[in-house]
Parts: structure tokens; C-alpha cells; sequence
């Protein structure tokens, strides 16, 4: 295994499972960086090149990561000798600089025709001092004849002027094929009136006529069809999905020179008069090699390429080339047949339901998917266009550099073992022997960990960590996790490393963020904390305490660093865990874990929630929460987006269990039930200072309204509240004042029955708070300032139910006389479902309202229920108006609040 390891590289991807990343068809796809499908599908086609490829491949670059050529080669040579499925190309991003020296932005998506002309541009300046200068030339190159002719007899003159191209842009807006678009190409424009040209041979504007027409043609041609115009009258760029026909086979000569020479009966001579001779007929004949599409709208869409093979790969047909679909990391078959519907634009017809027809209904609309540049190749490649001054290189290896052979060769080797080495099976086996280990125990926490018995610890935990954790199939995870535990519990030296090498290596963030699978998350994390729990007993006498640390100055290499460290390799941990909290909100998606680590750390004992309070947690934590500036007025990171809210449950457990392990403010003398106790330690108090970050109005609040843990927000509550009236008042001021918009119902019933059973000295005086109708944090302040009906009937019942269930608050309530307040409620809510025709004597939730209504009755004078009768309307009328209600009204019923209670 330790051999193996130290032959590997690090695995970096998450999920891994080598066998289904093989090439596909004997192809390699480009992985997508966010919006790199521009790029993804020129350089596929471009590869796809073969004298390109290959002329690429043989000149000289500069081994750097900033050399543009080089991370070219590197790209051509992986997509030719790889066996993985795909290639990263990050190097060639970061290399090619935009106008301002920037890398490239790969979240920006860029014109796929101005990235190839840029990216000419730039392969063309590295290639002059190359010993294969006009390589893109002599793919690519083409030339263009302007020519300008006089119409005037009386001052005849021809002019022509040559034009180097490496792609010919066409208008296919109302074209239906690209024959027309080739035709207005060379259509020539009449110069004439104020728009005469002027000739300097007779030193006068005459009329004539100019147009541009093909001289000579590469062997590679590229046709870039213009699918993007601005359109003025809605000032927005936008897409030209016009329907346009090319062929697979295509005759050039009609819009070169020699042709239209040809058709209009003109000669052609040289410079020294001499007619010109005639090219070979194949000359004009190209072949279609490459369609590269885009699909979607003008500002937001998806580029992707189709590509027939230069020579066969397939064992079934060795004689036909097949065509394939290149989209980003992923390569499948494509039927030639289908290219009219992939590629040529235009309507089609869809098939849609009509929901008030009730029936399909078919719609014609554009289609998104069309050809954006096509590549033809000459039937017959010109020879002599490809003879250069290519040296006889001895660094080259299969046509291409020898130390990326050498890394290709190194990858893949260690690909294809990982291939078999990435199996259940395998990993099942490798545990099974490491069980047959009888480790010896020691517990002597000073003890060297320098052992046989020390490397196959060592080896097996970096195994599972830097291997294991990666792979796609993790079942086999947990038992290795289950058994890295037993070995640890046995020995405390061999809990130091561990730790220790996850502080070095960085492991930190890197699988509790950064890591995309939770299972592995859990299991990181489970692991962890059993050996810092294991550890901490032993640490907890030098919890505190520091050292100094001695390590090589990272910048001149010679040079001394001392760092003061905590003693305590737990503690050292946790402080690099804790500096993490600032980055933990860039992956909030996936941070519970992070949290938990904290949580069971404060679980551990009053050490480790002292170390997290030296470090001002409910400070920290409320800056967190509330997104307050940094110091440095920086904006964090929003840890919510439109469709998701963060997992902070046990960032409130956090807060929670750190408040608990102290006493309140009502000192150590009397502790709530709340308080968590541990043998040998006597209870403190937390400086005010600290809790203030804690009582903070607005942090506090937040937290209630919020109601991420109810279980954290009611234990935080209670220990607060107990023995202490001023605190009291304090929570409830908050929940009864401000209680419409943030809290539910439940939530404010479990908040009021909290207060109601706090057992403690105060437990008369904070009733008496609670149901004082004048008071101004009572239960009655909170109704009144209550608009929702269905609130105000849970407290109602609430206050019923434990009036009957207590002699104390029973008495209390009568001394106030508050069932009247109750009762009136209660009969304002049943005349509104009266005038509504919403009562409804049989259902449970009426049912249970009208009890109370009776049971209330009871503790209320006669008189004042009398006077309360005279305004209720009588059975006669009750019965009229639900005659009267529309009968279609009971299909549009409104929800039943007290049933939602009721559930």
C-alpha cells in the first residue's frame, strides 16, 4: 500500500471510478470549465486536423505553465494519447491572455469565430521563431482577389489587390443554402455617382465596379456563417435562425477567380502577360470534415461540434469514416443522415398540450441548434502547400515531445492500474488483511510513533483518506472507518500523527468544504472526533498552554520561522478549523459537518468550550449570522440563494451547548436544569462581555424568528430565563412586541409554554408577568398585537389548557380576570365564521371551540355574557344568510385554521 501511494499522484476528483472514464470510441472530450464550450469545440475540431496535429506537435515551445504553445501541445497530445474520457484544459486557460494580459475568464463565454481568429493570432507569433513559421498557413490560408473594374469604355481599367484569409464569413440571413451565400460573397457592388471610385491613372472619378472573389484556396476551408447581427429597433444582439442547406461535397470554383474568369469569358494572365495555366479538377473539391453548432439565443447558448473521422477507428467498418458528436467532456456517435435536422436551422413543429382545449396542439417554432462554422478539406490536400522547413527533431517520441510523452505514458500507466485498483472487491481485500493485524496497545502519550507497527497505521489511514474517500462506490468506507477506530482507541501516539498530518497536508478544508459528498463528510468527521476525543483526557492538563514552533522561512528556503503554537495537538486542530469560519460561506450548501465538528467538540468537556469562548464564538458567530462588513468592509458571502436556505441546525446546537456548559446570570448557586454538569469541575460564570454578543437585540432576535432549531432556540431560552426575572422580561419583550411576521404558531405556543413551566424560585412571579393583562411582556400584550386569527386561538387554547391542569395558573388568571379576555376572543372568532357560513357544528375543531367557549362561561359574570349575547345575530338570521350564500361558494373554501391547529 505504501509503495502504491508513493507512486501515485493525489486524486483530487470526488466520486472517482476510473472505469467509466475511458475514452469513448477511441476519443477524448475537453472538460467544461463553466462556459468554455467555445473553446471546447473549436480545439476538438481543430485537433481533428491532421497535418495541424501533427505540425503542432513537432515544433519546439517553452516548458511553462504560461506558454501558450505549449499547453496547446499538451491539449493535442492528450486528446490523441489518453485514456481517460476527458482532459482538463485549465493550463491552456490560465496561458491564454485576453487584449489586458488577463487569463482567460472561463465564466465568460466568448464569439467561437473571434476566439479563432485570437487564438491565430497568438499560435501565429510563437510559431515565427519556430522551425514550421506558416504552419496555420498552410492549413488554413487562403487568399482573396479585390478587384475593381471600369464600366467606362473611354477609360478602361482593372485593378486587383490580394487579401490572406483564414476563414470566409458568409450571410445566410434569407439564404437557403450557402451556394447563395458564396453568391452575394463575390456579388460585385456598382461604384457610381458621389460613390465613383477614383482612379489615379486618370486622375478622375469613373464608374466602375468592385468585388471580392477567391484566388486561391486552402485545404482546409473554414466557412463562418453570420448568425448574429445587432437588431437596432430593440437595441439587443440577437440570433439569425433562418433556415440554410451545405452540402457534404462542395465545388469551389464558381466563386474563385479562374471560375467566374470562366463563365465570363475572360482570360487570364501574369504579370508578364502569359495566359495562366488551369488547375487539376480536385483543386476545387472539398469535402464537409467538421460542423460546429450553437444552440440557444444570442446572449446565452451552447456550443458543440460534429466531426467525421480522418481515418477508421472501427474494427466493424474499416473502410467508412464515421461521424461524431464532440460536446464538451462527452463524445457519442452521430448519424450523418440527421445533419439537416441538427444543423440547418430553421422551423420546426412541436407537439403541445392545451390545457384549456384539453388536447395536443401543434406549434411551429424556430429551432435553437444551428451550424455556426463549417470545416471542408480538400479532397486532394495540396502537397506542396504542406512541404516546410521541419527539421528531423531527436526529442520527439510518436511525433510529439518526449517529456509529454513521457507524462502521458506515466498518467496513463497509473490510469489503467487505478482502473482495477478502484474495485469493491479490491478495497474489501486490502481491509481483510489489515485485519489480520494484532496491533499492541499503548496508551503513554509521550511515545515515539516510529514503529513497523506505526507505518501500516500510517499507510492504512492515508490509504482510506487520500484514496478511499475519492471513489465513486463507498461502501466498503465505513467499515474501514470502523476498524481505523478500534486501531486508534488502542493507541494515543498513533491519534497525534493523525491529526498532525491532516494539519500538514492541508486536509482541513479540503473535506469539510470542499469535499462534494456527504457520506465522506460524516465519515471525515466521525473519524476525527473519535481521536480527538480520545485525545483530549490526556491534553486537558496543558489545554491552554503553548510552544514554540520551528519551521523553514516558505520564501528563501534557509532562513528560521518560529511560530507559537498551541501544546496541545487538539487544540491545534480546532484552531485551524476555526479559521475557517469565513470560508465555510462560500460552501454553505454542503457546511453542516463543519458545524457538527464544533458541536461535538464543545460536547467533549468546559476545556473545549472555554477554547471556543477564548476565541469570542457568540461574537464571531454573530457577525456570521447577520453578514456584518469585516473589518476591512469586505462583503461575505450570502449563504442562501432564491431556491435554497442553509442547514443551520447545528449552528444553533453550537450556541446552545456553549452557553449551557455555564452558569447564568443568576450565578452558580442556583444552575439550571439546563446546565450541562461534569464530574470534578466547579460551575463559572461567562463575563457579561461575552454575552452580550449573545443578548445582542438584533443577533437574538434573528435567531428566534428564524427558527432554524427549535430544540436549540427553546434550551437556549430556558437557561437564560431561569431564576431571573430581568431576563425574562427581556426574552419576552422581544417575542410579545414583535411576533406577526416571524414566528409561527407553534413556535410561539412552545415559547409560551416554556415560560409557563420553568420550575423554578420565580415560577409564580413570571405567571403573574405572563398573565397580568397590563403588563407589558404579557400573553395578552402578544394578542393584541396579533392580526392572525389562527395565532390568536393557539394561545387562547394554550392559556385553557393549562389553567385547567394547574391550580396556579388557574388562580392567577381568575385574580386577573382573563378568562373574560379569553372568551371574548374566542366569540369574536365564532361570529366571524357565523358571517362567513363557515360554522360547522360537527367539525372537531368548531366542536372543541364552542367547549371551551362553555368552559370559559363558567368563571365569567352572567351580566357581561348577556351584554355580549345582545349583539350576536339570532338563528333566523344565521340560517337566512347561508341560504343566501352563492352555492358555488363552498368549492372556493377557504383553509380551515383551527383544523391546521388540530393537526
Amino acid at each position: 500500500i505504501g509503495k502504491q501511494k508513493q507512486s501515485q499522484q493525489p486524486i483530487k476528483q470526488w466520486s472517482y471510478y476510473p472505469r467509466t472514464d475511458l475514452r469513448s470510441f477511441g476519443y477524448v472530450g475537453l472538460n467544461n470549465l463553466g462556459a468554455t464550450c467555445y473553446m471546447n469545440s473549436l480545439l476538438q475540431q481543430l485537433f481533428m486536423i491532421t497535418n495541424l496535429r501533427r505540425g503542432l506537435l513537432t515544433v519546439g515551445s517553452e516548458d511553462s505553465n504560461d506558454c501558450l504553445l505549449r499547453q496547446l501541445q499538451l491539449i493535442f497530445a492528450n486528446l490523441q494519447k489518453s485514456e481517460k474520457s476527458y482532459y482538463d484544459p485549465s493550463s491552456f486557460c490560465a496561458a491564454f491572455k485576453d487584449w489586458d494580459g488577463n487569463p482567460t475568464n472561463t465564466f465568460v463565454q466568448q464569439d467561437v469565430d473571434e476566439f479563432f481568429n485570437m487564438l491565430c493570432q497568438r499560435v501565429e507569433d510563437k510559431l515565427k521563431p519556430s522551425n514550421n513559421p506558416r504552419l496555420l498557413n498552410n492549413v488554413f490560408g487562403g487568399t482573396l482577389a479585390h478587384e475593381i473594374r471600369s464600366l467606362d469604355t473611354n477609360f478602361p481599367y482593372f485593378g486587383s489587390r490580394t487579401e490572406e484569409f483564414f476563414t470566409i464569413s458568409l450571410d445566410i440571413k434569407n439564404k437557403q443554402n450557402i451556394m447563395q451565400a458564396l453568391d452575394l460573397y463575390i456579388q460585385a457592388d456598382r461604384l457610381d455617382g458621389d460613390n465613383a471610385y477614383f482612379c489615379e491613372k486618370y486622375n478622375k472619378k469613373i464608374d466602375a465596379t468592385k468585388r471580392a472573389c477567391i484566388e486561391q484556396l486552402p485545404n482546409t476551408l473554414i466557412l463562418h456563417l453570420k448568425r448574429f447581427e445587432y437588431d437596432f429597433t430593440i437595441d439587443k444582439r440577437v440570433k439569425i435562425n433562418d433556415y440554410c442547406e451545405f452540402p457534404f461535397m462542395l465545388n469551389m470554383k464558381p466563386w474563385t477567380k479562374e471560375g467566374l474568369a470562366e463563365k465570363e469569358g475572360i482570360t487570364l494572365v501574369d504579370k508578364d502577360g502569359n495566359p495562366i495555366a488551369s488547375r487539376y479538377d480536385d483543386y476545387y473539391n472539398y469535402e464537409l470534415v467538421g460542423v460546429l453548432v450553437h444552440q440557444g439565443q444570442a446572449e446565452m447558448g451552447h456550443y458543440y461540434s460534429f466531426i467525421k473521422e480522418r481515418k477508421p477507428k472501427s474494427l466493424l467498418n474499416k473502410n467508412v469514416c464515421l461521424w461524431y458528436e464532440f460536446n464538451d467532456r462527452y463524445v457519442t456517435k452521430f448519424n450523418e443522415q440527421d445533419m439537416a435536422v441538427e444543423a440547418f436551422g430553421g422551423m420546426k413543429t412541436i407537439s403541445l398540450w392545451d390545457p384549456f382545449a384539453r388536447k395536443q396542439m401543434t406549434q411551429v417554432c424556430e429551432r435553437e441548434s444551428s451550424a455556426y462554422m463549417l470545416f471542408y478539406e480538400r479532397k486532394k490536400v495540396e502537397e506542396n502547400k504542406l512541404s516546410t522547413s521541419i527539421e528531423i527533431q531527436t526529442n520527439l517520441i510518436n511525433g510529439m515531445p518526449k517529456d509529454i510523452f513521457l507524462k502521458l505514458w506515466s498518467e496513463n500507466t497509473e490510469f489503467l492500474q487505478n482502473k482495477d485498483l478502484f474495485e469493491k472487491n479490491y478495497f474489501e481485500f486490502l481491509l481483510n488483511v489489515l485485519r489480520f493485524w494484532n496491533f499492541s496497545t499503548n496508551l503513554n502519550y509521550d511515545d515515539p510513533f516510529e514503529s513497523d507497527e506505526a507505518k501500516v497505521i500510517q499507510f492504512s489511514s492515508q490509504y482510506v483518506i487520500e484514496t478511499l474517500m475519492h471513489m465513486k462506490d463507498i461502501e466498503t468506507l465505513r467499515p474501514w472507518i470502523t476498524h481505523l477506530k478500534s486501531i486508534y482507541t488502542k493507541n494515543i501516539p498513533a491519534c497525534r500523527w493523525l491529526l498532525r498530518y491532516l494539519i500538514d497536508s492541508n486536509f482541513i478544508q479540503v473535506y469539510f468544504l470542499e469535499c462534494s459528498n456527504e457520506i465522506v463528510r460524516i465519515n471525515f468527521a466521525d473519524l476525527v472526533m473519535h481521536v480527538v476525543r480520545l485525545l483530549c483526557p490526556f491534553e486537558n492538563q496543558f489545554f491552554f498552554d503553548t510552544q514554540e514552533q520551528y519551521s523553514i522561512d516558505p520564501i528563501d528556503k534557509v532562513s528560521m520561522v518560529i511560530k507559537i503554537v498551541p501544546r496541545s495537538i487538539a487544540a491545534e486542530f480546532f484552531d485551524r478549523v476555526w479559521v475557517l469560519i469565513e470560508k465555510v460561506r462560500k460552501f454553505w450548501t454542503g457546511f453542516k459537518q463543519y458545524f457538527m465538528l464544533l458541536r461535538d467538540f464543545a460536547l467533549i468537556g468546559p476545556n473545549q468550550r472555554k477554547f471556543l469562548h477564548r476565541r469570542t464564538i457568540f461574537g464571531v458567530f454573530n457577525n456570521w449570522f447577520m453578514g456584518t462588513p469585516r473589518d476591512n468592509y469586505c462583503k461575505r458571502s450570502p449563504v442562501m440563494d432564491s431556491q435554497y436556505l442553509p442547514d443551520l441546525i447545528e449552528f444553533m446546537k453550537v450556541i446552545s451547548i456553549c452557553l449551557k456548559g455555564f452558569a447564568n446570570e443568576a450565578g452558580v448557586e442556583k444552575l439550571p436544569p439546563t446546565y450541562i454538569k461534569e464530574e470534578n469541575y466547579q460551575p463559572e460564570q461567562l463575563p457579561m462581555q461575552l454575552l452580550n454578543n449573545l443578548y445582542d437585540d438584533i443577533f437574538f432576535k434573528a435567531l428566534i424568528r428564524m427558527d432554524y432549531c427549535r430544540e436549540a432556540i427553546l434550551e437556549i431560552i430556558s437557561h437564560c430565563a431561569w431564576e431571573e426575572i430581568t431576563r425574562t422580561k427581556w426574552i419576552l419583550n422581544h417575542v410579545c412586541i414583535e411576533n406577526e411576521i416571524y414566528t409561527n404558531t407553534t413556535l410561539l405556543r412552545d415559547l409560551f409554554q416554556l415560560m409557563f413551566d420553568l420550575n423554578d424560585s420565580k415560577r409564580e412571579e413570571r405567571i403573574n408577568l405572563l398573565l397580568d393583562p397590563n403588563s407589558s411582556v404579557s400573553v395578552f400584550k402578544c394578542l393584541k398585537n396579533l392580526h392572525n386569527n389562527t395565532k390568536k386561538i393557539a394561545v387562547c387554547q394554550l392559556l385553557v389548557e393549562n389553567s385547567k391542569k394547574s391550580e396556579l395558573f388557574f388562580s392567577i388568571i381568575k385574580n386577573h380576570n382573563s378568562f373574560k379576555i379569553i372568551y371574548d376572543i374566542i366569540e369574536s372568532r365564532l361570529q366571524d365564521l357565523i358571517m362567513k357560513s363557515k360554522l360547522n357544528g360537527e367539525d372537531d375543531a368548531t366542536k372543541e371551540l364552542l367547549q371551551t367557549k362553555d368552559y370559559l362561561k363558567q368563571f365569567i359574570p352572567e351580566d357581561a355574557i348577556q351584554q355580549q349575547s345582545q349583539h350576536l345575530p339570532n338563528p333566523t338570521q344565521i340560517q337566512n344568510s347561508q341560504d343566501s350564500t352563492d352555492s358555488d361558494a363552498n368549492s372556493i373554501e377557504e383553509l380551515d385554521e383551527f383544523e391546521v391547529i388540530k393537526n
